[in-house]
C-alpha cells in the first residue's frame, strides 16, 4: 500500500469550479481531472443522433431560408379560424 512506503493520499472532490480555482491558483500537489471539448460539433451530433441525417439537414435549411425570407421577424402564428356558428355542439 502507499501507506507503507511513506506516502500519504487524501482525495479531495470538488465541483469544477472548485477544482479550477485550485489548479489554476497552483494549490495541489497532483491534479486528476478530465478534459473534454469546449463545445460539441453539431454536425457530429446531428450525424450520431437522427435517424435521417439528410433529413434533418433538409429540414434545418428550411427554417434558415424562412427566416432568411421573412429577414430575421418571428414566424407568424397559424391560428385555425373557425366560425363558432358551424362548429359542432355549439347551441
Amino acid at each position: 500500500s502507499m501507506a507503507a512506503g511513506g506516502v500519504r493520499l487524501e482525495l479531495v472532490p470538488g465541483t469544477g469550479k472548485q477544482v479550477l480555482t485550485r489548479y489554476r491558483a497552483r494549490r495541489h500537489d497532483i491534479f486528476m481531472g478530465q478534459w473534454g471539448a469546449d463545445y460539441l460539433d453539431p454536425l457530429e451530433v446531428l450525424q450520431e443522433t437522427s435517424v435521417d441525417f439528410y433529413a434533418a439537414m433538409r429540414g434545418f435549411y428550411r427554417q434558415y431560408r424562412a427566416n432568411a425570407i421573412r429577414d430575421g421577424a418571428p414566424a407568424p402564428l397559424s391560428i385555425p379560424d373557425m366560425d363558432m356558428d358551424e362548429a359542432e355542439g355549439w347551441e
